[in-house]
């Protein structure tokens, strides 16, 4: 049994890793857009819901919002 790597052999492993790294990300990004997807739908839904104290509501929820969470202020901007 030789220690050498067969090259061919190798490249054709690290083609399969790189290709389920991959897909992993590619199936968590789809995740992570579906989550997103349905907590802005909900948002909405909450602010349609409060709709009755018009733009004073969406201002005052967004302040809060920025304040309780600064780290993600891009959602929230």
């Amino acid at each position: 049994m030789s220690n050498e790597i067969d090259i061919n052999n190798y490249k054709n492993i690290f083609e399969n890793v790189k290709q389920e790294i991959l897909k992993s990300q590619y199936q968590a990004m789809q995740a992570v857009n579906k989550e997103l997807i349905f907590m802005y739908w909900h948002i909405g839904k909450i602010i349609l819901g409060n709709s009755q104290w018009e733009n004073k509501f969406v201002d005052n929820l967004s302040i809060d919002l920025k304040l309780k969470f600064p780290e993600i202020r891009r959602i929230f901007s």
